[in-house]
């Protein structure tokens, strides 16, 4: 069994963006065609309910980005699910697979455990793994400078059989040097701080 795990910021208040803008911070997808992505989403549909706020979790395996199981950031998510840490709360998720099957996992710290959040059986199309800050459909409205910097860090890779830190031995820092708005999915590290193993 392969996977990627990952600790990761999340924003229940305080993170808010312009209309109908999106945006995916982090991101977590095993690599080797992993058939689901745990996708924190920040989200403003230009409605009066404001910036959309979930951990949503997409299946890979039918070759595009389906929604099949999403969770609000709220309070409850906050206190069930995440952890604060200098003012922060995280969450940790991963992605395991096994042949292809892929099961996603969130830690409970009411349970003490990790809880299997969903599976599905079938292949994704991309061969790498990324922790990610991804820019979608930010339109016209630039880039998002007034957004707080989003943190993952304890990043893991199952690498046969054995988890170990996905230093640059397993993984690389890519920045896509588009400018926001312009290319859907900017994978941008200005505002996100990848960080592996404190």
């Amino acid at each position: 069994m392969d996977g990627i795990y990952s600790r990761n910021e999340v924003h229940a208040t305080g993170l808010t963006l312009a209309d109908r803008t999106v945006l995916y911070a982090p991101t977590i997808l095993a690599p080797n065609k992993s058939g689901l992505e745990i996708v924190t989403s920040y989200a403003d549909e230009g409605v009066s309910t404001g910036t959309l706020k979930q951990i949503i979790l997409f299946d890979m395996s039918a070759q595009q980005f389906i929604t099949i199981s999403a969770k609000t950031i709220d309070s409850s998510f906050i206190s069930t699910y995440t952890q604060s840490q200098n003012d922060n709360d995280y969450y940790y998720g991963a992605i395991l697979q096994s042949g292809k099957n892929s099961y996603a996992l969130l830690y409970n710290y009411d349970t003490n455990s990790w809880e299997i959040w969903d599976d599905v059986k079938g292949t994704g199309h991309i061969s790498d793994g990324w922790i990610a800050w991804e820019e979608t459909y930010m339109g016209s409205n630039g880039c998002p400078t007034s957004l707080p910097e989003i943190n993952a860090d304890k990043i893991k890779v199952r690498h046969n059989g054995s988890w170990t830190y996905a230093t640059d031995k397993y993984a690389n820092s890519v920045d896509t040097g588009s400018i926001c708005g312009v290319t859907e999915a900017v994978f941008d590290s200005d505002y996100f701080d990848w960080r592996v193993n404190n």
